[in-house]
């Protein structure tokens, strides 16, 4: 049985991931309305943003202006506390880049992620199963951010700031 809670996700997610007991997970593929009132498919919550910067796939992004979006690190700041996605594609600056926000599975190539664990976004745009004091030492984290479906497969679960 793998290591896994749900319920540190909220209840938003307790009826939507089946922990199948072999280290892997199923998601269930149906809408549900989150606290605010928005409507989510998951798997297919993808939205398209104006780069405020370049932006590379797989790059963890983060909200700067209206429908404006940049890496969550730029010129040695970070904009962690606003990162809500993960860039499905490159974009040139003022381009435009899909952006896999709440509810969508992406997957992420050149990681080896955990399946079941709870991941967070830290200071550098990265993201870390460690969660740290924003204030303290080393790179602070800003909220739970998603969770590994698989080695490859991560489901947002972190909603717009």
């Amino acid at each position: 049985m793998a290591e896994f809670s749900i319920t540190a996700l909220g209840d938003t997610l307790s009826d939507r991931v089946t922990d199948n007991g072999d280290s892997t997970f199923t998601l269930q593929l149906t809408k549900f309305i989150d606290s605010n009132g928005y409507q989510y498919k998951y798997g297919s919550n993808i939205q398209s943003f104006s780069a405020m910067t370049a932006i590379t796939a797989g790059q963890v992004v983060s909200t700067r202006s209206a429908n404006m979006v940049s890496p969550t690190f730029v010129n040695s700041t970070s904009y962690a506390t606003t990162a809500f996605g993960i860039a499905q594609n490159s974009a040139v600056t003022e381009g435009t880049v899909k952006v896999n926000i709440f509810g969508s599975v992406c997957t992420l190539r050149g990681v080896s992620l955990t399946p079941g664990a709870v991941y967070y976004v830290d200071d550098q745009g990265t993201l870390t199963t460690t969660e740290n004091d924003a204030g303290g030492s080393g790179p602070g984290t800003y909220g739970k951010f998603g969770i590994a479906l698989t080695t490859t497969e991560f489901l947002i679960t972190r909603t717009i700031i």
